[in-house]
Formats: C-alpha cells, sequence, structure tokens
C-alpha cells in the first residue's frame, strides 16, 4: 500500500463496513476480509487510515461487520502463528501476521469501550460454539463454503496441528492430520480439545514472543523454543547484542497483550478489582510452567539488564553503527516499557472472585486445579540470594539516578551536564513545576525522571509483599537507604504536577507501608554510612548542620528532613499528611532486645532531630493554622508521638525530653491557643462545604471548552481516578480538582484510638476543642512530664550548651521513672500497652485506586511517546512536498518497488496511541486528544486527479489549514449524514476525556518454598 491511490482505496473499502446494520453483513467467506492483512505495508496504515472515528462508526452502525472483523482477524492470527512453517515458507506470512497484529491492537480498545458490547466479547472469545453461520476459511482465501460451520475457537498446540501449502481449508479444534484434499470447516466443533478463542489468543501470542527467526535471534529450528531473552534469573552467560528486528517483532506482541488486557480501562476504579480482566486472569493463571517461567523471566531480566547505568552492558543503544539513529534508541525503551508495563500489571492483577468460573466452564482449567496468579506465586518463592540481589540492585540503582546524576552535576565546575540521566527521560516529563510548592533552589536543575519509576516502584512494593525472603532480604540490606531514595523523591518532586498524582503518591503510601515495620524502623537507628552521605547525595538534600554524620542516624535524617519541608513548604491536603505520619511512626522507637545486626545502632533521637520536632510544633499552634480541622488532626499525630515516646521510652527520648523542657512555652502556647478556639459548628461546615462546590462548579465550567474553540493538544494528562457519575460527553471533559480526592480518606492510615470519624462523631457538637480535639491529652500528658523533668532537675531552663550532656544524663538517671510516669499518663501511652504504628490497608477501594494509579501512568506513557519526534501523529501538512519530508525522515518511501534494508524495522510502530479516541473510566483525562493524520487525502485527490464518486462520495470537503509541519490546529468533528460517511481522516477528535492472594495482606503464602522457581531445568 505504499502510492497514495492504493491508501485512498483501502480507505474507500473500509467505508463498506459501515452498511446499515439492517442490511445483510458482509458474509464471512467474502475475500473482502483478506484486505485487512494483505494491504497495509506498516502499522501507519493502519492506524492513519483506520481512524478512531471511523471504527466507532463501524461498531455503532453495523456491530456484525465491527464483530466479524475482530473475530476473522483472531482467527488469522492464530492460523498463522501455529502453522509449523512459520515464519520459514513465506516472508509475507510475517507481513501478514503483524498485519493481523495491528489491526486487533488498533480494535479492541474499542470494543472493550462500549460496555454494551459485553456480550458480544463473551460470546467471540469465551465461548466454545458461537455463532453457526457459513464461514470461508479466512486463511487462505480460497471460495470453497462448508454449509455447516461453527466459528468459536481454534487449537493452538502446534502438536496437534498440521498445515500444509497443499490444505485448503482448516479443521479447527481437533487433533488434525490433514491430507491435501481436505475442504471441511469445522470451526468450534464439539471436542475435548475445544478451546475459547480468547484463551488461544493469549497462549499463540505468548508463544509468539519464542518464535524462532521472529522473536528468537536466527536459528535453523522451526517453531517455538522456550529460551529466555537475556541473561539474569534462569539464564546464565553474556550479554548478547540486541537485534532491532526482533526486538520490534516482541515489541508489537506484548503491545498486542497488553491492548488485550486493558479492559479495566473501561471500568470505575471501584469495580475494577471484582470485574477484572479475562484475558488478564488467563494470562496470570492458565499458562504452562516451562512456558510462564520463560515468559516472566525474559520479561524481568529485560527490564533489570535496562536499568544498569552501564550503558555498554544495558543494551538499550544497538552496537552496530547502522543501528545509531533515535528511532532505534526509541524501538529499545519502547520495548522494555511494554515488558515492564505488563510485567508490572500481572504481578498487581489480583483474580476477581466473582469471575474465575468461566476458567472451569470452558475447561480452561481442570476442576482439581486452583485458579492463583501464578506471576505473585512465582515471585513469591524466589529464594536465592543472588536472585534477590539480582532484582533489588538492578531497581535500587535505577531509582538512585536522580541522586547520582545531581551529585555530579554538583561535581561539573560550569554545570554542563542536563537533566536526562536516563534512557527513558523527555524533555517534556518535566513540565507542570509548581515552584511555589518546592523547597529547595536546585529545584530547577533536577534531573528529570524516567518513565519507568512507577512501574519499578510499583514492582519493589510488590515483591517485598509476595515474597518473604525478598522482604528480608531487602529490609536486612539497604532498607536506610530505601527509604532515603524514597523521601528524596517526595520531598523533591512532589511539586511537579505530572508526578504528583500518581508516582509521588504511590512512594508516600510505600513510605507508610515501611515506616509501620518495626524490623525496617529498628534498622533506621543505624548511624548514616559517612561515604554515602558525602558522595551520594546531592548537597542540597544534606543536613545543613556542624555535625559529621558519624553523630547521625538514618531516622534522624527522615526526621530532620521530613521537619524541613513541613516547616518550609506549602501545605498540600493531598502531600503533606503523610509526613505527619511519618513522623508519627518515626518518634517512638525502641531498640529491638535482639539487633538482627552487629554493627552499632543509636537508639537515641539526636538534639537536632528533637529540635526540628518541636519547629513543627511552634509552626502549626498559631492560631490562623488550628482553624483548619485537617491541621488540628495533623498537629495531633505529633503531639501524640511525642507523649508516647516520652512515656513509652524515656532513655531513648532523654534528648527529645530535653529539647520539649527548654521551649516549655511552646507547648504552653499550644494549649492556649487550643483553650481559646471554639470548634466550628457542622452548620458552618455544611455552608463552607457548599461555598466550594460553587467555586469547584465555577472553575470547571470556566475550563470545560468544546472541541471547536479549545486549543490543540500534543497529548493528554491523566487525572485522578474516574467517577461513576462522569458523563459519558464526547465534548466536555471534567477536570480534576488536584486539591481533593474521593479516595484519600480510603487510603488513609487508621487513625489511633480517637480520631476516627466515628470516634468524632460521638463528640457533642457545641463542644470545646479541650474536649474534641485528640491531641488535648497527650498535650497534657506533655506538660506534665515537662513539670516532672523541672522537679527532678532544678534550673534545667537555664542550663548552657556547655552543660547539656549533664542534664541528658540526669535526665536518664530519674529513678522510679516509669511510676512517676504512670500516675500522670493514661494507660493508653505506657510501655504495658503496645503502640500502634499507623499502617497503610489494603482493601477493594485502595486496590482498585493503585490499580487505576497504574494503568494511568501506563496510558500516559503511551500518548507521550517521543513527542518531540512524533511528527506524523502531532502534526499535519496538506502539502505533498511536507509528506515527502516526513517519509524521507522516518526512512519509508511511497514507491511500493523500494527494497527494505536489512533488519529495517517499521518505525512507524514507535508513534502508536493505543488508547486515542475511548472513553477513559478508570481516570480522568485533564486534557483531550486529538488525532493529527498525516495524509491528507482530499488534497492527495486532488493531486493525483483521483477526485471519482466511486472513491470520494464518503469524504466531506476539508477545511483550509496553514501548510506546515510545525503548525498544528483543532478542527472539530464533521457529523455523520449516512450510515457509510466516515470521519474525513484529517478531522478526528478523541473522546478520550489481589484474588489468589489476600487483599488485605497482599502477602504470597509460597515464600518459604525450598526450590526457586526460576532454575529452569
Amino acid at each position: 500500500m505504499g502510492a497514495a491511490e492504493s491508501k485512498l482505496s483501502f480507505k474507500n473499502k473500509v467505508f463498506k463496513l459501515a452498511g446499515n446494520d439492517s442490511e445483510p453483513p458482509i458474509p464471512t467467506n467474502d475475500p473482502y476480509w483478506q484486505m485487512f492483512w494483505n494491504d497495509p505495508e506498516n502499522a501507519e496504515d493502519i492506524f492513519n487510515l483506520l481512524t478512531f472515528s471511523d471504527i466507532k462508526t463501524i461498531r455503532d452502525t453495523n456491530k456484525t461487520n465491527f464483530l466479524n472483523l475482530i473475530r476473522i482477524i483472531t482467527i488469522k492470527l492464530i492460523e498463522i502463528s501455529t502453522s509449523k512453517n512459520f515464519p520459514h515458507y513465506s516472508k509475507n506470512s510475517t507481513k501478514q501476521l503483524l498485519n493481523c497484529i495491528r489491526t486487533l491492537t488498533r480494535l479492541i480498545p474499542f470494543l472493550f469501550e462500549k460496555t454494551e458490547l459485553q456480550e458480544d466479547i463473551n460470546n467471540i472469545f469465551w465461548n466454545l460454539g458461537y455463532n453457526n453461520i457459513d464461514f470461508k476459511d479466512p486463511f487462505n482465501g480460497n471460495s470453497a463454503i462448508s454449509s455447516n460451520a461453527t466459528v468459536g475457537s481454534f487449537t493452538t498446540d502446534t502438536n496437534n496441528s498440521s498445515f500444509s501449502n497443499s490444505s485448503t481449508k482448516a479443521n479447527i479444534n481437533l487433533p488434525i492430520n490433514k491430507s491435501p484434499s481436505s475442504t471441511d470447516v469445522n470451526v468450534g466443533a464439539p471436542s475435548k480439545l475445544v478451546k475459547p478463542l480468547g484463551e488461544q489468543l493469549i497462549h499463540t501470542l505468548v508463544d509468539l514472543l519464542f518464535m524462532n527467526n521472529f522473536t528468537l535471534t536466527e536459528s535453523h529450528a522451526k517453531g517455538v523454543e522456550f529460551t529466555i531473552w537475556e541473561i539474569g534469573i534462569g539464564s546464565n552467560g553474556k550479554y548478547e547484542n540486541p537485534d532491532p528486528e526482533i526486538d520490534s517483532n516482541r515489541l508489537e506482541v506484548l503491545r498486542l497483550i497488553l491492548t488485550l488486557v486493558s479492559q479495566g480501562l473501561y471500568t470505575y476504579p471501584k469495580q475494577i478489582v471484582s470485574t477484572g480482566s479475562r484475558f488478564l486472569t488467563v494470562l496470570v493463571s492458565t499458562i504452562g510452567r516451562l512456558k510462564f517461567l520463560t515468559f516472566i523471566c525474559s520479561l524481568l531480566n529485560l527490564v533489570c539488564r535496562s536499568c544498569k547505568a552501564d550503558n555498554d552492558n544495558n543494551g538499550m543503544v544497538y552496537t552496530e553503527s547502522q543501528y545509531s539513529g533515535n528511532k532505534y534508541v526509541a524501538l529499545r525503551r519502547n520495548l522494555v516499557s511494554f515488558a515492564l508495563q505488563l510485567l508490572t500489571t500481572m504481578i498487581v492483577y489480583p483474580l476477581p472472585t466473582s469471575d474465575t468460573k468461566f476458567l472451569y466452564s470452558l475447561n480452561i482449567l481442570s476442576n482439581n486445579e486452583k485458579a492463583h496468579n501464578l506471576v505473585r506465586s512465582y515471585f513469591g518463592r524466589l529464594h536465592k540470594e543472588n536472585e534477590l540481589s539480582f532484582i533489588f540492585v538492578s531497581f535500587i540503582n535505577f531509582l538512585n539516578k536522580p541522586m547520582d546524576q545531581a551529585v555530579e552535576n554538583e561535581l561539573n565546575p560550569f554545570n554542563l551536564l542536563k537533566s536526562n540521566f536516563s534512557p527513558t527521560s523527555a524533555s517534556n516529563l518535566t513540565s507542570g513545576l509548581n515552584s511555589s510548592t518546592t523547597s529547595s533552589s536546585a529545584n530547577s536543575s533536577l534531573p528529570a525522571l524516567s518513565s519507568w519509576t512507577p512501574e519499578i516502584v510499583i514492582f519493589l512494593w510488590e515483591l517485598i509483599q509476595c515474597n518473604k525472603n525478598f522482604k528480608n532480604y531487602v529490609y536486612s540490606k539497604k532498607i536506610p537507604e530505601l527509604l532515603v531514595t524514597l523521601l528524596y523523591y517526595i520531598k523533591h518532586y512532589k511539586g511537579f504536577e505530572l508526578w504528583k498524582s500518581s508516582l509521588i503518591r504511590i512512594i508516600c503510601y510505600f513510605m507508610i507501608y515501611l515506616t509501620s515495620d518495626e524490623i525496617v524502623v529498628a534498622k533506621l537507628l543505624t548511624p548514616i554510612n559517612p561515604n554515602y552521605y558525602h558522595n551520594h547525595l546531592p548537597n542540597f538534600y544534606k543536613i545543613s548542620t556542624s555535625n559529621q554524620p558519624n553523630n547521625l542516624t538514618y531516622r534522624d535524617f527522615l526526621i530532620i528532613q521530613i521537619c524541613n519541608t513541613l516547616i518550609n513548604d506549602e501545605f498540600d491536603t493531598i502531600i503533606t499528611p503523610n509526613f505527619f505520619e511519618y513522623l508519627y511512626n518515626l518518634i517512638p522507637i525502641k531498640e529491638l532486645e535482639t539487633p538482627t545486626v552487629h554493627y552499632k545502632t543509636k537508639s537515641i533521637l539526636s538534639y537536632h532531630s528533637s529540635l526540628s520536632i518541636v519547629n513543627v510544633v511552634a509552626k502549626y499552634s498559631t492560631s490562623s493554622v488550628l482553624n483548619n480541622n485537617l491541621k488540628l488532626d495533623l498537629l495531633a499525630l505529633v503531639i501524640r508521638a511525642i507523649a508516647h515516646s516520652c512515656c513509652r521510652y524515656h532513655k531513648e527520648s532523654r534528648t527529645l525530653l530535653y529539647v520539649i523542657t527548654k521551649h516549655e512555652q511552646i507547648f504552653q502556647n499550644l494549649l492556649s491557643v487550643i483553650e481559646s478556639l471554639k470548634l466550628e459548628t457542622e452548620l458552618d461546615d455544611i455552608q463552607e462545604n457548599e461555598h466550594e462546590d460553587d467555586e469547584e462548579n465555577e472553575e470547571s465550567d470556566n475550563r470545560t471548552e468544546s472541541p471547536g474553540t479549545d486549543d490543540t493538544r500534543s497529548q493528554s494528562t491523566v487525572g485522578g481516578p474516574g467517577d461513576e457519575n462522569d458523563d459519558y460527553d464526547n465534548n466536555n471533559y471534567k477536570t480534576r480538582n488536584s486539591s481533593k480526592d474521593e479516595f484519600e480518606e480510603i487510603l488513609r492510615p487508621k487513625p489511633p484510638t480517637g480520631m476516627s470519624s466515628k470516634a468524632k462523631s460521638k463528640l457533642p457538637l457545641d463542644a470545646p476543642l479541650t474536649k474534641t480535639w485528640a491531641g488535648y491529652k497527650s498535650l497534657i500528658v506533655i506538660l506534665k512530664t515537662i513539670e516532672l523533668i523541672k522537679l527532678e532537675i532544678p534550673n534545667i531552663q537555664e542550663t548552657t550548651k556547655s552543660e547539656i550532656v549533664e542534664n541528658l544524663i540526669k535526665i536518664e538517671s530519674i529513678k522510679d521513672y516509669d511510676s512517676k510516669i504512670a500516675k500522670i499518663a493514661s494507660s493508653e501511652f505506657l510501655p504495658k500497652t503496645k503502640f500502634e504504628t499507623l499502617k497503610f490497608t489494603w482493601s477493594a477501594m485502595s486496590l482498585g485506586w493503585y490499580e487505576s494509579i497504574l494503568w494511568g501512568d501506563i496510558f500516559y506513557q503511551n500518548n507521550t511517546k517521543d513527542n518531540s519526534q512524533n511528527v506524523w501523529f502531532n502534526k499535519r501538512s496538506s502539502g505533498i512536498s511536507n509528506i515527502k519530508e516526513v517519509a524521507s525522515n522516518w526512512g519509508f518511501s511511497w514507491k511500493s518497488s523500494a527494497t527494505p534494508i536489512a533488519h529495517q524495522f517499521d518505525n512507524s510502530i514507535l508513534q502508536l496511541s493505543i488508547w486515542n479516541g475511548t472513553f477513559i473510566r478508570l481516570f480522568k483525562i485533564k486534557k483531550p486528544l486529538v488525532e493529527k493524520p498525516l495524509v491528507d487525502v482530499n488534497n492527495l485527490m486532488k493531486r493525483f486527479r483521483l477526485n471519482s464518486t466511486s472513491s470520494i462520495t464518503t469524504l466531506n470537503t476539508l477545511d483550509s489549514r496553514n501548510s506546515g509541519l510545525n503548525s498544528p490546529r483543532h478542527e472539530s468533528v464533521s457529523g455523520f449524514n449516512s450510515p457509510n460517511q466516515l470521519t474525513p481522516i484529517n478531522s478526528r477528535q478523541s473522546y478520550t476525556p489481589r484474588n489468589s492472594i489476600h487483599i488485605n495482606s497482599r502477602q504470597n503464602s509460597f515464600s518459604n518454598a525450598l526450590d526457586s522457581p526460576f532454575s529452569l531445568k
């Protein structure tokens, strides 16, 4: 389809699919269908000529043709893939297979988008005998028709399928030894070996990832060979140089798998856990052991290799000189991105308890097999230290890259190094910095974050949860450095709008999870490594103190950094509460009685960190601050943490006791403010909320514009989780107010006793703060403790710096301290009761939010791929000269006779947006997407004088536009005047506005297995 005439002819044929649904559908035995796998020459032909507006029109006006197209393309894909001769017998077979893969990738999102088609989806993919109609073999184009054919499924077992060149018909689903005279089509006939089409498709695609001479390097062997792609877990040896042709084929198969498992995008967060995805369920629970281990080890090893900082070994650059262009770097980057996204999606996925029966009713699993997530199970059984180290070192080195690059920038006297530290970094990912919320002066030159970072963090969190061996390894080796790194991301990147609602929030809750573990916080009592402090932390992240890091523990470092952030940065209702929760978990720490490490620990809170805590109390003790109910609760957390620490662990808290005694006036002032303030009435709260709602609605009205007036945007941004009440409006897009989040209350840890909403609801409406504030009792305990210290050590408040050590010794030596404290504090603060840290709790709701964040990041990455280079998707041109310029730049020609270069891949596969044009329900889209075609068909027809009735009666006249690739414009969607009239190519508007593992624990029962599941034999 190299010439423009061919493109126009293909486009005109596509219109036939949109015939009125009342008319007879295109017969399944019509040669018409063959054009979809024979005619397109590259991915651009499919994605540019099958526009999302056209696909929607076909789907909505003629559902039968639309469903038949998907079904026929699927069966053709399976037939080619399972042929014993593929890919040897014909170069054309590879082209046909790739066209089937690309066409399904293009169509599947629009099938999932329309929830009314769920029954049809089940009939096509999850039914053993669907649609008794005449069906011509779609595989070879022969005209013979079976009068009794059943369409539904197809065996993918290459041992049971023997396709020969002379076979004219396929007898699908039966163990076949066909003769050349076989002419019957028996698609979906009853048999013990019958499999639903969806299962066959998933299994076939996994097989394709290990197909010799297609996704594995050249070999004389034929068919599938389960060889792990990269060395690492399950494979030893030396790294091999990547091959761009192999990588491009792997990329396309992975992208289709990711598309098939993305049905959750069209489900609301509250429902995604219970509904799940049948394709994803089959993928994670039904693939054989050898195949599955090869599959996940290949993905994991590829990701781990790519995380290396060494460009000579990370595989991100092809070594051969002819593969040195930017498109080859983008190819490898995209391949790793899809591998990481799919791997993370699989390990996070909880099987929906309400939708696993189909696995047994369709004989996908036998009745004695239990459905569970094999990815979590196999990763949960890793136990060899070299395997655990391989994963963690790869991930932590990757996460440390921003700090390493910042250190390099500081060491460069000319500061010439830019912020792109990672092969996945793009300059447009740094946009959206809100400088007002960022404290460091170095933020303007912070290294850009990799687009892989959210998935890396999520995958690391999942491994810690599902594998006890990995958890113990991380906690014993590198947990202090991990927490320092995570806090660095929160502190310095929370002002980047791009990362705030996704990566930063994930890290916030990950840190809550970690700091709630007593083993983790005990490790933080270790003195910070001087080499790590001096050489691996940028200067703007170090403590501004003259003290040597020898006197500083990791806990001190974290507390000081958290307090500095609370004191210096603006309050953010989403991010700031997390800092208070960290303090609550970090302040009352007692050294473990049985240390698990042999190095020295320092359980005493330092003077600097104690002073930082008191400074936070001072800042949040003013009447203007305490008029805010949220800030009142957050201050209560710090006050309660101080009270717990002073009452429970007085020796470990001797410095804190000294500092609060020296600054008693701060706590006295807080008491005065609390006693003077009156609790706002519920009526005032309601009126305030109504006022805020009015302002929010007004703001939303001002921001929402029609497609005809809005400026063209080259990308979309992902907002918060979707709402079931969101209207399905193609022209209006709700915007998310970042200061509010409907999931925030669900995601917050369970508050301490007396601070829950239920406890507050029992209080009198007009009661003063002295009765209702959750920190009041703790404040009284602190003040009484100060009096006790003053009584035991007279004149302590007048002592000088030289007397500090002496006073600390006196505080630690107070006799009968515990019994004296027991007289002034209630039982909840005493050692006899266990101190409960704040924990992140998993639930169906929080897991739904978690999945929405993951899929939101995947969606965003897919729609912002190399925007600086996405000329043919982001710009439009009306001149043939510009079309030739684009063709030249991207290395393809309009002449179909052009001879391809050896190992040349279709670089247009790097620019495809999978879900562009579909209505996403899982999260909100802040900016609409606009489809930008490369080809202006009307202008082409005028140039080539092809303006005939037969070829253009379905195209509208295009509005004039500025020529040139650098003048993007926005045009509204034309209305459809007839069922056959599809949207003109140049005018398209987007419509896009844990079961095997217990959800709450997210743990894995296979963590103590003796043998590693990754030792492939």
